[in-house]
């Protein structure tokens, strides 16, 4: 998925998925990348094998505690590929 941070005058955002087992909440999975000011990347982690029913939760937070003026962080067409 792409993920952008549109301002540059924003400060450091942190954006974060972690993937849980359903049922007992364990997780399964997690990963997270720092994004400064107007920057856009492609995002991209590998997930091990999980058979069962999973949450997946995406968020953001400021990366070094700062303001969070101007930190409009997008998740741009987040999609899973076998």
């Amino acid at each position: 998925m792409r993920v952008r941070l549109n301002h540059v005058a924003a400060n450091p955002v942190r954006f974060r998925v972690v993937i849980r087992a359903a049922e007992s909440g364990r997780v399964v999975h997690q990963a997270e990348i720092v994004l400064g000011a107007a920057e856009s990347r492609l995002w991209r982690f590998d997930v091990p094998l999980f058979f069962g029913e999973a949450a997946i939760e995406f968020a953001t937070e400021m990366a070094d505690g700062g303001s969070n003026g101007h930190a409009w962080a997008e998740l741009l067409d987040p999609v899973f590929y076998e």
